[in-house]
């Protein structure tokens, strides 16, 4: 097999291994109706826009590593935003929204976030660099966190070209930008991410998938099947 068939039938395999799933967010507050409204979870990844392409253009090494692009540009982003982006907790944010969802240009203009702010600018960023969708996610789910304990987490997980094996780029809980992404363990061996066993679902702009027959989550992402 070629190739590009290869790619092709490993992006088929990816995109149809766990059910796709209409996914939807509701904690943002509709303005001047005290209301939170649902919207499908695939618009917070966004792989074109002029305002995150002006602050990119401000970014120092990932200029130089999108000249290479693959597993050298996801790991010069993952380490950008680990070092630009302060993680912050939702409390601070002034809506008093708990589980409060960034869009990029949010994130990039506070310049902090939570753990899935920083997850879906990754993946945001990854793609309008080229990356395919086929490639990159927001994976939430329980991981271990730094205490030992089990926690609910989000990250961007990519898969890489080296060997088709997915892996996280976290930039907050597990961050791990120092080390080569040709040489990490992949996720399905990483004891703190449940070895992926424990995700609830996944997704990106073209699709949302659930690992877990879940209706709820955190009272603010609903799966519909």
């Amino acid at each position: 097999m070629s190739d590009k068939r290869a790619r092709i039938s490993s992006d088929r395999y990816w995109d149809e291994k766990h059910p796709k799933a209409e996914i939807t967010y509701a904690g943002r507050p509709l303005p001047g109706r005290g209301e939170n409204y649902k919207m499908d979870v695939r618009r917070f990844i966004w792989a074109d826009d002029v305002v995150l392409w002006k602050w990119l253009e401000r970014a120092e090494g990932v200029t130089q590593a999108n000249n290479v692009g693959g597993d050298v540009l996801a790991r010069a982003v993952q380490s950008y935003i680990r070092a630009a982006i302060t993680y912050t907790s939702d409390s601070t944010v002034t809506t008093g929204t708990p589980e409060f969802w960034q869009f990029p240009v949010e994130t990039v203009k506070r310049m902090r976030g939570d753990c899935e702010d920083g997850a879906i600018l990754i993946v945001s960023i990854l793609r309008m660099l080229g990356i395919p969708a086929g490639r990159i996610r927001v994976a939430a789910g329980m991981v271990l966190d730094q205490r030992g304990g089990l926690g609910g987490h989000a990250w961007a997980c990519y898969r890489r070209y080296t060997d088709e094996e997915w892996i996280p780029l976290d930039w907050c809980y597990h961050a791990d930008s120092h080390v080569e992404i040709a040489t990490r363990k992949p996720l399905r061996e990483r004891a703190e991410y449940q070895h992926g066993n424990d995700i609830w679902f996944s997704f990106n702009d073209y699709f949302a998938w659930s690992h877990k027959r879940t209706q709820s989550v955190s009272g603010r992402v609903r799966t519909s099947l």
